[in-house]
C-alpha cells in the first residue's frame, strides 16, 4: 500500500558513550540553619577520575527549589569541574533535604548529591533575594 511505518526498521538506542568515572570531595552539604526567602549556594567539586572525558548530560533538582548549574563542556581525564547548587527555600520550614540528580556518561549513570538546611521563619529580605519584584520597562 505504500504507506510508511516509521518503526519498521527502528532498532533499540544503545548508549555507546565511552564510560569514565566521576568523583566529588564530597555527596552533602548541609547548610545549618537559614531563614525563609534566602538564597544559598554550594558548589560540589568533582574529578573526572575516568580515562575518557566525562560528559554531564544533566544535573536536576528533586524540587524548584534547588537549582544545579553543571559545566556543558567535556572535563578531561583527571581535570576537576563545579556543581553549583542554588537552595531557596521560599516558605518552606524546618528540616529539608533535597537531592540534586547528576546524570552523565559514569557507571553508574546517575549520581546523587544531596542539601540538608534547617529553616527557621522569617525574612531573608525576599527584596534582595530578588523575589516578587516587579520592574517596569519604558511606559
Amino acid at each position: 500500500d505504500g504507506s510508511f511505518d516509521p518503526m519498521a526498521n527502528t532498532t533499540p538506542v544503545v548508549d555507546n558513550t565511552p564510560k569514565t568515572t566521576m568523583s566529588f570531595g564530597k555527596y552533602e552539604h548541609d547548610f545549618g540553619t537559614v531563614k525563609q526567602d534566602t538564597k544559598n549556594k554550594y558548589v560540589f567539586v568533582f574529578t573526572n577520575t575516568g580515562k575518557e572525558p566525562l560528559i554531564i548530560e544533566s544535573a536536576t533538582g528533586s524540587c524548584g527549589c534547588t537549582v544545579p548549574s553543571y559545566p556543558k563542556a567535556p572535563i578531561a581525564p583527571g581535570a576537576t569541574g563545579q556543581i553549583e547548587v542554588e537552595y531557596s527555600p521560599g516558605k518552606q520550614e524546618n528540616a529539608q533535604q533535597k537531592t540534586v540528580k547528576v546524570v552523565a556518561n559514569t557507571e553508574p549513570k546517575e549520581t546523587e548529591l544531596r542539601i540538608k538546611a534547617f529553616v527557621t521563619p522569617g525574612t531573608g529580605d525576599a527584596k534582595a533575594a530578588g523575589e516578587n519584584q516587579t520592574i517596569q520597562i519604558g511606559q
